[in-house]
């Protein structure tokens, strides 16, 4: 059984992660959550024009990674930016927020669009809701999921209807609950 594992031990290191990223890091992003119901789709599943909730603004560590500069079947450039955004577990689960493929995350005027979640940073290295010694019945209350990594790309805006490109107008409400661009 672990000497520094406890419950007690896993509010510090809370309490310690969270003071670090709100006070002294202080990034925020915005995470747009996709409103399925109210998106229209084609037989096929797809949509052009999809609908959001609006966002909820979440504290978080960037970590850019490398970019890479493409070219497209019309010779434009372009320069894609991969991004790794790391937030706090207890965090999203006090704002009720499920991060997942396809949700769109603004940070840096730019928007991103989550490809792939990893819940892999353990507190002792022990997931708490499969570790075998929750199977056995030895030491249960051991164990943490500190951190949800996103990793994302950079999206086009013109294609999410977030923002009206052609006026340059961005007005985000913040009142309301209902889905963006109905």
């Amino acid at each position: 059984m672990p000497l520094y594992g406890t419950p007690r031990d896993r509010r510090l290191i809370s309490s310690i992660n969270k003071e670090i990223l709100q006070k002294i890091i202080g990034v925020e992003v915005a995470v747009y959550k996709l409103a399925v119901e109210e998106t229209k789709t084609n037989m096929y599943g797809e949509s052009s024009n999809k609908q959001y909730f609006i966002p909820v603004k979440v504290h978080a560590l960037v970590r850019i990674n490398d970019s890479t500069v493409s070219t497209n079947d019309a010779g434009e450039l372009s320069k894609d930016k991969d991004l790794s955004i790391a937030f706090l577990r207890d965090e999203l689960f006090d704002k009720k927020l499920v991060i997942e493929m396809s949700d769109i995350i603004l940070w840096d005027k730019g928007y991103y669009q989550v490809d792939v979640v990893r819940e892999s940073n353990y507190w002792w290295g022990r997931n708490p809701e499969t570790s075998i010694a929750i199977e056995t019945g030895e030491s249960g209350d051991h164990g943490y999921i500190i951190s949800v990594i996103a990793d994302v790309h950079r999206t086009n805006m013109g294609n999410l209807s977030l923002v009206d490109v052609r006026s340059g107008v961005n007005s985000i409400r913040t009142t309301s609950n209902l889905p963006r661009n109905l």
